[in-house]
């Protein structure tokens, strides 16, 4: 742990002004608020911005040839990558080490160890091994190890918008309630609910109605001083059309999800305006805490977004979906024991359904 830190510091802390920097981040609140996080300090630190924001499009986890085709664009020779497993696809970093220098902070299950000379991956397990990685999440991890570094008290609220994001307040809580006490915000109970919450959910708007405008997401929480400057710009017009779409498929689902009470699983198969399934399977894990939940979108395109949520950790779901679509041609999954996300084929849904059934009834018998 300790070679890893030391190694992380040393990349921090010899960045120049002549180096050109990216940061690329994942499209969730969690995402956005890392990356955030590490452009200020990066700006902090060199008295100048990140020369490339980047982001991928829905559930692009592993680095696109897009994306490196715009860093090498851009002349990119140092990279901080943030919020996103790419480790699952190793080859496409070993790839961009041919010209750059990268920093990996991510939160997912670890599948293969990145690091190397050109490499630096830090996952949360390596600051803490008593937090879940799920909960440790990007946002609280950017901020904790960027703390090493310089104070950014300044930033914390920036953090507890990830961290309600992700949905990691209790895991969090005392963080949560001394940056609330700190800005006098009340909470309710529910922190979606409070003003922080209701960026986080602002974000998630944002990225289901529009992803090429993440960038303005991201630039609006940049620039804002404090949060109530970020709930005055143009972004928060995105929340209404969220929550009316969203509140169609959540009052709905009783009528239109399939139920197997046997296996406590629910499978939602919606055809949304938005891109709606990652904040409505969310939503629906608080209302079934105890159920594995499926929501598969169709956006009429040749491959179906998944995500799949339990939220009382007794069926891994990153396991889940990797083991459904083992057999599945370019189909992707993964992510966290409570909340997990990927892709499938069209013409695969129902192979896809039949092998999540029989892996939750042999979890069973």
């Amino acid at each position: 742990m300790k070679e890893l830190l030391d190694r992380f510091e040393k990349f921090i802390r010899n960045i120049k002004t002549t180096d050109r920097i990216a940061v690329v981040h994942h499209t969730d609140s969690d995402g956005v608020c890392s990356g955030v996080i590490i452009g200020k300090v990066i700006e902090r630190l060199r008295n100048k911005m990140i020369d490339l924001r980047l982001n991928q499009n829905h559930d692009e986890i592993p680095i696109s040839q897009d994306t490196i085709h715009s860093l090498k664009q851009n002349r990119i020779n140092k990279v901080i990558i943030t919020d996103m497993c790419v480790d699952q696809e190793y080859k496409k970093i070993k790839e961009m080490e041919k010209f750059a220098e990268i920093l990996v902070l991510d939160h997912h299950k670890q599948y293969h160890d990145l690091n190397s000379g050109k490499t630096i991956m830090i996952k949360s397990s390596v600051l803490s091994k008593n937090i879940n990685s799920a909960s440790y999440c990007a946002s609280k991890l950017a901020y904790d190890i960027f703390s090493r570094i310089m104070c950014i008290d300044d930033l914390d609220w920036i953090s507890v918008v990830g961290i309600i994001g992700d949905c990691a307040g209790e895991t969090w809580s005392s963080f949560v309630n001394e940056t609330f006490r700190k800005y006098h915000i009340r909470i309710n109970g529910d922190l979606f609910k409070t003003d922080l919450g209701r960026i986080a959910n602002i974000i998630s708007a944002v990225e289901a109605q529009d992803i090429q405008k993440i960038k303005d997401c991201f630039d609006a929480l940049y620039n804002a001083k404090d949060y109530r400057e970020f709930l005055k710009s143009d972004v928060v017009k995105y929340e209404e059309n969220m929550k009316k779409e969203l509140d169609y498929w959540k009052n709905n689902t009783e009528k239109l999800a399939e139920f197997y009470p046997d296996i406590d699983f629910i499978f939602y198969l919606i055809k949304p305006k938005y891109h709606v399934k990652s904040a409505l399977s969310t939503i629906l894990s608080f209302r079934y805490p105890d159920k594995t939940i499926v929501i598969a979108q169709d956006t009429n395109d040749r491959l179906l977004p998944i995500s799949a949520r339990r939220r009382d950790y007794k069926i891994a779901v990153n396991d889940l979906l990797e083991k459904a679509i083992k057999s599945l041609k370019d189909a992707e999954g993964g992510g966290h024991i409570p909340a997990a996300g990927g892709r499938i084929r069209r013409e695969d849904l129902d192979v896809f359904k039949k092998n999540l059934i029989k892996l939750l009834k042999d979890k069973k018998s």
